[in-house]
């Protein structure tokens, strides 16, 4: 009986889970799991006396998006907003930044250039 308990143990099997199997578990991992569990039992304390409600739904809009995502959204939907206004994409906002001329010959003649070149 001794022989067996002592090949169960040094191949670090164990009946009490996966989260006990193992000797060879730094500190950290061991911190880690005890704060999980910590924040589990908070977590269950907190819903069965009502303060918030069960996760039924667990994996629906779990999809957070990362930054470089939100800003070429961002930067999609400006650019649709100024197709839409009648002006360029972000591409060409450099024609709008000189001071006007009183008569506005110049920025016309040569915003018509550049629709040209992109058709």
């Amino acid at each position: 009986m001794g022989m067996i308990f002592q090949l169960l143990w040094d191949r670090s099997i164990s009946s009490r889970g996966p989260e006990l199997t193992t000797c060879l578990m730094t500190q950290a991992e061991r911190q880690k799991q005890a704060h999980q569990r910590q924040a589990a039992m908070r977590e269950t304390a907190l819903w069965r006396t009502g303060h918030i409600r069960p996760r039924t739904h667990t994996h629906t809009g779990t999809h957070t998006q990362t930054d470089r995502e939100r800003e070429r959204n961002t930067q999609r939907l400006r650019d649709r907003e100024r197709r839409e206004d009648g002006r360029h994409t972000h591409r060409h906002t450099h024609i709008h930044t000189h001071i006007h001329t009183p008569t506005h010959t110049y920025t016309h003649r040569h915003t018509h250039r550049v629709l040209q070149q992109r058709h």
